[in-house]
């Protein structure tokens, strides 16, 4: 049996290196939601102390509420993002090879600081939103549970947004939004932010939950990234394009 420390650091080390690590052992796995965030605390904690990362805001994962029930979870899967996290550019399975999946997502950032207890209401008045990518990339050589991609990190790992926010609207605008992912000119999946743990300002509110619990609260600038409207699609070889409508539209190559 590994302990905590022992697989944190096996992460820890894939992380820093860029070489996948072998699959942590099924019998020391974590078992519980909070055996698993116990371990992501020890990876975060040496990622900001050795390496001098600094938390950017948060992910939210699992938020499609059919996924949960499958997985017998009442939350999503939350992890901290660092700077280090956000790339810009094309994407390589042969130099990543976490590469594990592509994501359409609303990113939040923050306009003002946010309370502890923030309500919809603030988290509105306090932040803009934008189109959002997320290629969640995992440590180990094989896809893994929730619980094993929560102290993975949250596989955390690529995240692009484009620089065109608006203002964020109202409660009930915010679940209307649709949006679909194209490879070589072919849809592959479409959503809509209603699938995205309801609304995805419930996920803004989970994640600033989280983050005041784990990491501290979200400062002024932060961002948030809500969960994939449309179901996570494994990443492939090709060109992707990625549209929210009322959001704009974005591309990823995704190279050999």
């Amino acid at each position: 049996m590994m302990t905590k420390e022992q697989i944190a650091q096996r992460l820890y080390e894939a992380y820093k290196t860029g070489k996948l690590a072998e699959d942590i052992p099924i019998e020391s796995r974590p078992k519980t939601m909070e055996e698993a965030y116990a371990i992501q605390q020890i990876c975060v904690k040496q990622k900001l102390e050795e390496l001098g990362e600094k938390i950017i805001g948060a992910k939210v994962g699992t938020t499609n509420k059919k996924l949960l029930a499958q997985n017998n979870l009442t939350h999503p899967f939350f992890a901290p993002l660092t700077e280090q996290d956000l790339f810009q550019g094309d994407l390589s399975l042969t130099e990543s090879p976490g590469l594990t999946l592509v994501e359409l997502e609303i990113l939040f950032r923050f306009t003002a600081d946010i309370s502890p207890d923030a309500d919809e209401k603030e988290i509105i008045a306090n932040s803009e939103i934008t189109l959002a990518v997320e290629v969640p990339t995992r440590r180990t050589k094989s896809v893994g549970s929730v619980m094993d991609t929560t102290c993975d990190m949250g596989y955390a790992g690529h995240v692009m947004y484009i620089d065109n926010f608006i203002a964020t609207p109202s409660f009930e605008k915010m679940a209307q939004f649709q949006g679909r992912v194209y490879l070589n000119d072919k849809i592959i999946v479409e959503g809509i932010s209603a699938d995205v743990y309801d609304n995805p300002i419930n996920t803004v509110l989970y994640a600033n939950e989280m983050m005041n619990k784990m990491y501290g609260s979200i400062k002024k600038g932060m961002i948030v990234m809500s969960g994939s409207l449309t179901a996570p699609a494994p990443i492939e070889q090709g060109k992707y394009r990625l549209i929210i409508d009322g959001l704009g539209e974005t591309t990823l190559n995704v190279n050999a």
